[in-house]
């Protein structure tokens, strides 16, 4: 494998908010204009700083030249000036640096911090050398989800079916059908799976236009599962578990192989199933499950005149989400 120091990455991580605040104190006092959109700022550092772990963890830049490419997503800048941004993160690098040389790590890992760098750096001003679409890249894609799409730009039926095919053909247990699908194009059923699509005991989404955006979509996967009266079970298995094991598994690659052909994703679980598919059923049709339970997938072209996580729907500008977690997945190798 190509790790050059996990134990280098989880020191980073342990500094990670303390290097972020030095950086915070600097923007506010040498860059007081941009604390206007403070938080964007503070996304923006703290995906450049996982980057760099992640180059400790896996030896390559792909997390940093992904970054680096969606500053100039769509062909165009999306930060206003590079000046502060550059300032930025010629202090963090000295930052990690001495963090790292403070416990005796090794040259080949401060090496690979000043690589890390030089991506960013060498870029940040003229723009990306855009890479080719790969699976970690289509990774990084799915990982964070999309709140708005593009309805201009309709799905060809040949990506339609690739995504599905990819999907479906996934394993599960004994290859058993745990889940079955509806598959929607229809802008009219799509919108009700978006006023559906809310938790009435969390006052976010006592607004017009609430958080999950992502199920406003062009295409939009629901998995739900089968009759668990259908199924073989001469072991006894618990009918749940492998429905959530195989429909979470088919999910996974059906945004992943968006991603690869150039979509954007996001999941949604919160959702009024019972009310949605009674509307479903009487209003489109749609055989309701036996459980009132799902996931929903929308898949589409993102616009290019919001950013990710705005609310858009049909044309109204809501607010903008802010961004999820920063996760790290332990893996304990032997």
């Amino acid at each position: 494998m190509a790790i050059i120091s996990l134990e280098a990455a989880e020191l980073l991580r342990s500094y990670k908010q303390q290097h972020l605040e030095t950086l915070t104190d600097y923007i506010r006092t040498n860059a007081p204009s941009r604390t206007d959109n403070f938080y964007k700022c503070m996304t923006d550092m703290s995906k450049v700083y996982d980057a760099v772990m992640e180059k400790l963890r896996w030896g390559n830049d792909k997390q940093m030249q992904f970054i680096v490419e969606e500053f100039y997503k769509f062909g165009v800048r999306q930060i206003h000036t590079t000046d502060v941004e550059r300032d930025v993160y010629n202090i963090l690098k000295p930052l990690i640096l001495k963090t790292l040389a403070d416990h005796n790590m090794s040259f080949a890992v401060e090496q690979a911090v000043t690589e890390s760098f030089t991506v960013l750096l060498s870029q940040l001003d003229n723009g990306p050398v855009w890479t080719d679409m790969d699976p970690v890249k289509a990774a990084f894609i799915a990982q964070r989800a999309q709140r708005n799409f593009d309805f201009s730009q309709e799905i060809p039926e040949e990506d339609y079916n690739t995504i599905l095919q990819a999907c479906v053909n996934m394993p599960t247990k004994q290859n058993k059908s745990f889940y079955k699908m509806i598959v929607s194009t229809n802008i009219e059923f799509n919108r009700l799976a978006y006023d559906h699509s809310i938790d009435p005991a969390n006052p976010d989404f006592d607004r017009p236009l609430h958080r999950n955006g992502q199920v406003w979509a062009p295409l939009l996967l629901i998995f739900v599962p089968e009759d668990p009266d259908s199924i073989d079970n001469p072991f006894g298995d618990d009918f749940y578990t492998n429905y959530n094991q195989s429909s979470g598994i088919a999910a996974g690659v059906a945004a992943h192989t968006a991603a690869t052909l150039g979509y954007r994703t996001g999941y949604c679980q919160c959702v009024q199933w019972s009310a949605f598919f009674d509307d479903a059923e009487s209003q489109f049709n749609v055989q309701r499950p036996v459980v009132n339970t799902g996931l929903m997938l929308g898949i589409g072209k993102p616009r290019q005149d919001y950013s990710r996580g705005s609310i858009i729907i049909e044309g109204q500008y809501g607010y903008e989400v802010d961004d999820s977690e920063d996760k790290v997945i332990n893996i304990e190798f032997l």
